[in-house]
Formats: C-alpha cells, structure tokens, sequence
C-alpha cells in the first residue's frame, strides 16, 4: 500500500502525457515545468522498474506496450474518480432512480418534478410507481418513497411536508342528505375513504376527537383520484388534499365541509440510507420545492424538508 502510495504521486503527470501525448500541453494543463512532468515520469519508471515511453522517438511521444497499458488504465480510474467527484457534489447524478408516491400527489405534481430532474440530471434514468397502498421499498427496487403517516422500521425517513386536507361533499350530496352541522352529525352520513386503516382518516379523527363516523356507513374506494371522482358524483363526504379539490370549490362542483376544521397531514420521504441516495434524494427534494414553488397551489403545503438551494415554502392555509 504504501508503494501505491507514492506512485500516486506521479501517476497523473504520466496520464495527462499519455492523454494529449505531449510534453508541453502536459504541461499546461497541470500549470508545471515541462522539466516538472518529465521528472514525474522518470521517477514514476524507476519505481515501477519499467519503461514507460519510448524515447528513440524525438519529436513525439509514443508509449512503450507497458506505458499503453497503464494509461488505459490510468484513464479508467480518472474517469471512475471524475464522475465519482461530480456525484458527490451533485452536479452530475446518474443511474437508475425509481420513485414511490401516492396518486394524487403523484399524478399532479410528479411528472413536473421528474421533468425538471431530468432536465438538469439527464444521466438519472426515472421511473415513477404511483399508488395507495403501503409497499416494501426494498423488495420492490424502490429507491425512494413518499408517503403519508406511516413509519416502517429499518428506513430512513425525513418529513418532507405538511399537507392541508379538506372534508368535501358535491352540492347534490347536501341537497339530498343535509348539511353537517358539526362533528358528531358525520356519523349520519355517508363517508369514503381508501381502506379500515386509513392513515388520513385515522390523523383526522385523532386531531378532532369531535368527530364520529359510522363504520356501516363507509365506502372504501383504494385510489385517491377516484373517491375524488365519487365525492363529485353524490356518493358521500370525501377527506381530500386541497390542492386536489380547490378548482372543484372554486367551480362549485364541491362544498366544503365543516369549514371550521382546519387539519393537515405530513407527507415524509422514506429510503435506504447510502452516500448515492442522499446525493439522488437532494435532486428530488430540490425538483420538488421548486415545482411546488410555481404550483398555483401553493398555499396547500407547509414546506419541512431542508434543501439548501431552495427557500422554504410559506403555509398560508
């Protein structure tokens, strides 16, 4: 070890020679004395006991049979290293990157966030796994998952952000089944959510003990965007993120129930710790701040995610 030690030491003067097989533009690159890189060479010989360069050749620089091996070898691991430096600072993030999120959020914003990824890493080849329920990360070749109230441990979580949720009901709803008054009314009416363990039921119910709902009064529907489409159709109350529904208040296709309740959900992201992944996930926080930065519906998050090249984002719901 300690002879490839101080091989190092001249190892590059003789690649930059081997690159541009040239003593002076040797030179230049490495801002030394001509007289600099042929004694790195010379010393780099005389501890390897090789030759490395053919010196009958007075007016060029050609390399022994030894000296073409190591300097395709030299350039195998200056390039390995170069993209390893560029990695670790960010600037040039490759590989594969597959992505968890929940549908809604998946589908509104997601593809905007992996648009701009590959915009400034186009070396990261995407792939984006959208659904509801709870996978394991792992055995499914996720890299990393966003996801809503649910820690799994053995991962690395980091709380992303903070989620305004509205209860929505369509007008025809109310018209035919009244107006929920207050909380305890929720159990004479029809309710849809995802699944019996709801997470954002669950965080509902826990912030507003208030509440109650009848067990034999829901509809479970596994797919965000679809109890969206069946709150609009009548069928019941939905409990929604309000960047998903505030076009439908706006429309008045939707109401807005209980206006008075004013709750949230944390959304985190979830990974397996490696020195690559976090370099993958500043990409992703970034792309994400700044896609939700420009959304129209920005008021809806509550930015907890540190990502220092981007400002955090202001809760004004």
């Amino acid at each position: 070890m300690t002879a490839t030690r101080h091989h190092l030491s001249h190892l590059y003067g003789f690649y930059t020679v081997a690159k541009h097989h040239s003593f002076t533009r040797a030179a230049e690159e490495l801002c030394v004395t001509q007289s600099a890189v042929s004694y790195q060479i010379k010393k780099l010989e005389s501890l390897l006991n090789v030759q490395l360069l053919d010196r009958r050749c007075r007016n060029t620089v050609r390399l022994t049979s030894t000296g073409e091996i190591l300097a395709a070898k030299c350039q195998s691991i200056f390039s390995e290293l170069d993209h390893l430096f560029e990695s670790l600072s960010g600037k040039n993030v490759g590989g594969s990157f597959t992505i968890a999120a929940p549908t809604c959020f998946g589908s509104v914003f997601m593809p905007k966030v992996a648009a701009r990824v590959k915009s400034t890493h186009p070396d990261l080849k995407l792939k984006l796994a959208l659904e509801d329920k709870l996978v394991d990360i792992v055995s499914n070749n996720i890299d990393v998952a966003i996801r809503v109230n649910t820690l799994v441990e053995g991962l690395q979580y980091k709380p992303l952000m903070k989620v305004r949720m509205q209860l929505v009901a369509s007008p025809e709803y109310q018209a035919q089944h009244g107006i929920v008054g207050e909380g305890s009314d929720l159990a004479n009416h029809q309710i849809i959510m995802g699944q019996m363990d709801d997470s954002d039921w669950a965080s509902l119910l826990s912030q507003n003990p208030e509440l109650a709902i009848a067990a034999d009064e829901v509809t479970y529907i596994n797919n965000t965007l679809a109890i969206l489409e069946a709150a609009r159709a009548g069928l019941g109350i939905g409990y929604l993120p309000y960047y998903l529904v505030a076009d439908d208040l706006a429309q008045g296709s939707l109401a807005t129930v209980l206006p008075e309740i004013h709750s949230s959900i944390t959304y985190f992201v979830c990974y397996d710790k490696s020195l690559e992944m976090e370099q993958k996930l500043k990409v992703l926080l970034e792309a994400i701040s700044s896609t939700l930065h420009q959304s129209v519906y920005v008021e809806a998050f509550e930015w907890l995610a540190a990502t220092p090249e981007a400002p955090p984002i202001e809760s004004v719901g």
